[in-house]
């Protein structure tokens, strides 16, 4: 591994520490390791990924998108940052709002960014948007599922 890997590395443990503490105990272990799953998609060589992953997984997962408008690429990178859009924006007060914005546009533009150090990655821009789209589609899901349980409690106060 070059210094650059292990920066890279270093960077995603890192991260992961930090947004995995952000959420109740009982979640940050699974919270952690698809945060770092999430970086293996993004940062590691797509040969290697076709490796772990397997290649018959890879072919019914590329069929499947296969029946959209989307590329696989787009579909990981959009439903990756709409959980993350979800998580942080609806488990913590503090980060509903233009924290929360700037962090997970940091997060979307940061991530593809952080390609051009990975070997065998290409960033693409478009990817950044579709990251963006997807954190922002799991920030309007987390405010319609805060307005139904806001609702359902003032509907059990009555």
């Amino acid at each position: 591994m070059t210094v650059t890997d292990w920066l890279l590395a270093l960077l995603c443990l890192l991260c992961t520490a930090v947004l995995a503490g952000m959420v109740a105990p009982r979640w940050r272990l699974p919270v952690g390791i698809g945060l770092l799953g999430a970086a293996a998609l993004f940062l590691l060589p797509s040969s290697l990924l076709g490796q772990l992953i397997g290649e018959a997984w890879l072919g019914r997962l590329e069929a499947w998108a296969g029946l959209t408008p989307l590329p696989l690429a787009q579909w990981v990178h959009l439903l990756l940052f709409a959980v993350l859009g979800l998580l942080l924006w609806g488990r913590h007060r503090y980060l509903r709002g233009p924290a929360g914005a700037m962090l997970l546009a940091l997060l979307a533009l940061g991530t593809e960014a952080a390609q051009f150090l990975s070997r065998g990655r290409e960033p693409h821009w478009d990817d950044a948007g579709y990251n963006l789209l997807g954190a922002a589609l799991g920030v309007m899901l987390a405010s319609v599922l805060q307005r139904l349980r806001q609702g359902r409690q003032s509907d059990t106060e009555r």
